[in-house]
């Protein structure tokens, strides 16, 4: 069977919320419960609101979500936790949403009318009609990691062996697919792909021979190595380009409220650079998200993440075309569809045009 054969899979299951951002998705914070850190040194390094951003008639009150508990969420969480939204005039309700069809209708239906999912469900959403889109990008390039059991000395000797990944269609599918098709192996004819319900569930599959190597992401990256697996590949090192995490919204949202939206992106950035120049707040956020008390699993996750997260959050064009192309076999529009179509860059431009991200980094961000 051709890599080919695998892409109807995705589009079928992201039809039925299947495709996330990662596969990890127990909520870090019951529904409408957002947790909170300590607010050490709560000061923006830009001086608050950027003046040049549209002014905030009054207060706004939001709903925003986020849809699976892992460190590449960093920016919105350190923006909540940070008091940077409070600075730009959101009181903001930070809350967990099941990945795909849950949080795709959230945010057509203006219950969560930004939210932080998978580049691909959006993508999906807009490819059959919707009219959500992409305002930003959280990363640039796949981050997955494959372990399997010690016998296994490279990924060439997975031929014949089969690979766990949390669902048919979720991150960790596309980098299993991406990964033999880099050493040449062939899905389904070479190395099988199995389905086991998520992270947790395809790292118990290699420690108990249910399969012989699987997708993982920290904090489960760790706990495989205290048992032994092997690291044969992480996609990082591939540098295979992702839009994996990214924030949404409608079109029609942008158009009613783009002073919100400018507002929400401001704050994002602000949030993301309190997480990667002060460590320990980065840590602490993390560790109320995902309810760890594990400083280790903590450290993991933070140094793991910290190289993939977007200072400016620049959308991956090669990202979304990456999704398009995996895409194309099942939805034909998909085939002749261009990344810019699904991105609305205007009102992070506008962000960008007041020196925020100069502000904060001393610099423009590397491309």
């Amino acid at each position: 069977m051709s890599r080919n054969r695998w892409r109807p899979a995705v589009a079928a299951l992201l039809a039925l919320g299947l495709a996330a951002c990662t596969a990890t998705t127990p909520p870090a914070a019951p529904r409408g419960e957002a947790p909170t850190v300590a607010r050490t040194e709560n000061a923006s390094a830009s001086g608050g609101a950027p003046a040049a951003l549209a002014p905030l008639p009054a207060r706004v009150s939001l709903r925003t979500g986020y849809t699976t508990a892992s460190a590449s969420m960093a920016g919105l969480w350190a923006a909540a936790e940070g008091g940077y939204f409070t600075q730009h005039g959101l009181d903001v309700e930070v809350t967990f949403v099941r990945a795909g069809a849950e949080v795709l209708a959230a945010i057509a239906n203006g219950e969560l009318p930004l939210a932080v999912a998978g580049g691909l469900s959006l993508v999906g959403a807009a490819l059959e009609g919707g009219d959500h889109v992409i305002l930003g990008g959280m990363n640039d390039r796949l981050a997955q990691a494959l372990y399997a059991a010690p016998q296994i000395p490279d990924v060439p000797a997975l031929r014949g062996q089969t690979i766990g990944v949390s669902r048919y269609g979720a991150i960790t599918h596309l980098a299993a697919l991406k990964v033999l098709e880099h050493y040449g192996l062939r899905a389904g004819e070479d190395v099988n792909i199995v389905q086991t319900g998520g992270v947790p569930e395809s790292l118990a599959a290699v420690q108990t021979g249910a399969v012989q190597a699987a997708m993982l992401t920290p904090p489960n990256t760790l706990h495989a190595r205290k048992a032994g697996l092997r690291l044969l590949i992480d996609t990082g090192d591939l540098n295979i380009p992702d839009l994996g995490t990214a924030i949404g919204t409608t079109r029609r949202y942008v158009r009613e409220q783009p002073a919100v939206v400018e507002h929400y992106l401001a704050a994002v950035i602000e949030g993301l650079h309190r997480f990667l120049t002060d460590r320990e707040f980065g840590l602490q956020v993390i560790g109320k998200y995902t309810r760890t008390e594990d400083r280790e699993a903590l450290l993991d996750a933070y140094e793991y993440y910290a190289p993939f997260l977007v200072r400016d959050l620049e959308p991956s064009l090669a990202g979304l075309q990456s999704q398009l192309d995996e895409l194309a076999e099942s939805k034909p529009a998909a085939r002749t569809a261009q990344p810019e179509q699904f991105i609305d860059k205007g009102p992070l431009e506008r962000v960008r045009a007041t020196g925020l991200v100069e502000r904060l980094y001393g610099e423009a961000p590397p491309r």
